[in-house]
Protein backbone atom coordinates (compact mmCIF):
# COMPACT_ATOMS: atom_id res chain seq x y z
CA UNK A 1 0.00 0.00 0.00
CA UNK A 2 1.33 3.42 -0.87
CA UNK A 3 1.84 6.12 1.72
CA UNK A 4 -0.86 8.25 0.06
CA UNK A 5 -3.33 5.36 0.24
CA UNK A 6 -2.54 4.78 3.92
CA UNK A 7 -3.02 8.48 4.59
CA UNK A 8 -6.40 8.45 2.84
CA UNK A 9 -7.55 5.42 4.82
CA UNK A 10 -6.54 6.96 8.15
CA UNK A 11 -8.31 10.21 7.33
CA UNK A 12 -11.45 8.44 6.13
CA UNK A 13 -11.58 6.37 9.30
CA UNK A 14 -11.12 9.49 11.42
CA UNK A 15 -8.35 7.69 13.29
CA UNK A 16 -6.25 10.80 13.76
CA UNK A 17 -6.65 14.53 13.11
CA UNK A 18 -5.25 15.81 9.83
CA UNK A 19 -2.27 17.57 11.40
CA UNK A 20 -1.21 14.42 13.29
CA UNK A 21 -1.48 12.34 10.13
CA UNK A 22 0.49 14.87 8.09
CA UNK A 23 3.22 14.98 10.73
CA UNK A 24 3.51 11.22 10.79
CA UNK A 25 3.50 10.96 7.03
CA UNK A 26 6.45 13.37 6.84
CA UNK A 27 8.31 11.06 9.24
CA UNK A 28 7.41 7.99 7.18
CA UNK A 29 8.16 9.52 3.79
CA UNK A 30 10.47 12.53 4.29
CA UNK A 31 11.31 12.67 0.58
CA UNK A 32 7.67 13.09 -0.48
CA UNK A 33 7.03 16.78 -1.27
CA UNK A 34 3.24 16.36 -1.02
CA UNK A 35 3.42 15.88 2.74
CA UNK A 36 5.68 18.90 3.21
CA UNK A 37 3.23 20.95 1.13
CA UNK A 38 0.37 19.83 3.38
CA UNK A 39 2.34 20.79 6.48
CA UNK A 40 2.97 24.19 4.91
CA UNK A 41 -0.76 24.68 4.32
CA UNK A 42 -1.50 23.72 7.91
CA UNK A 43 1.02 26.21 9.31
CA UNK A 44 -0.26 28.94 7.01
CA UNK A 45 -3.82 28.34 8.23
CA UNK A 46 -2.59 28.49 11.82
CA UNK A 47 -0.86 31.81 11.11
CA UNK A 48 2.67 30.48 11.55
CA UNK A 49 4.21 31.98 8.42
CA UNK A 50 7.80 31.20 9.39
CA UNK A 51 7.02 27.46 9.66
CA UNK A 52 4.97 27.62 6.46
CA UNK A 53 7.96 29.12 4.63
CA UNK A 54 10.25 26.42 6.02
CA UNK A 55 7.89 23.68 4.82
CA UNK A 56 7.68 25.26 1.37
CA UNK A 57 11.48 25.34 1.24
CA UNK A 58 11.42 21.57 1.82
CA UNK A 59 9.00 21.19 -1.09
CA UNK A 60 11.31 23.32 -3.23
CA UNK A 61 14.29 21.12 -2.36
CA UNK A 62 12.35 17.95 -3.22
CA UNK A 63 10.42 19.20 -6.28
CA UNK A 64 11.07 17.28 -9.45
CA UNK A 65 9.97 19.57 -12.24
CA UNK A 66 11.08 23.07 -13.08
CA UNK A 67 7.46 24.24 -13.19
CA UNK A 68 6.85 22.97 -9.66
CA UNK A 69 10.03 24.59 -8.37
CA UNK A 70 9.05 27.88 -9.98
CA UNK A 71 5.56 27.79 -8.43
CA UNK A 72 6.88 26.90 -4.98
CA UNK A 73 9.54 29.63 -5.17
CA UNK A 74 6.78 32.13 -5.95
CA UNK A 75 4.75 30.89 -2.96
CA UNK A 76 7.81 31.33 -0.72
CA UNK A 77 8.26 34.91 -1.95
CA UNK A 78 4.61 35.68 -1.16
CA UNK A 79 4.88 34.14 2.34
CA UNK A 80 8.09 36.05 3.08
CA UNK A 81 6.49 39.27 1.92
CA UNK A 82 3.54 38.68 4.25
CA UNK A 83 5.85 37.82 7.14
CA UNK A 84 7.94 40.96 6.57
CA UNK A 85 4.79 43.09 6.33
CA UNK A 86 3.50 41.65 9.61
CA UNK A 87 6.85 42.37 11.28
CA UNK A 88 6.83 45.99 10.08
CA UNK A 89 3.26 46.46 11.31
CA UNK A 90 4.11 44.95 14.69
CA UNK A 91 7.18 47.16 14.99
CA UNK A 92 5.16 50.26 14.09
CA UNK A 93 2.41 49.55 16.63
CA UNK A 94 4.77 48.60 19.48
Amino acid sequence: MSVAAAEALLRAAGALPDDAIDGRMVLVAPHEPTFWRQRGHLHRRLGNLRAAIHRRAQVLALAGSEATRHGVAQEIRVRRSRLNRARRQAKGSG
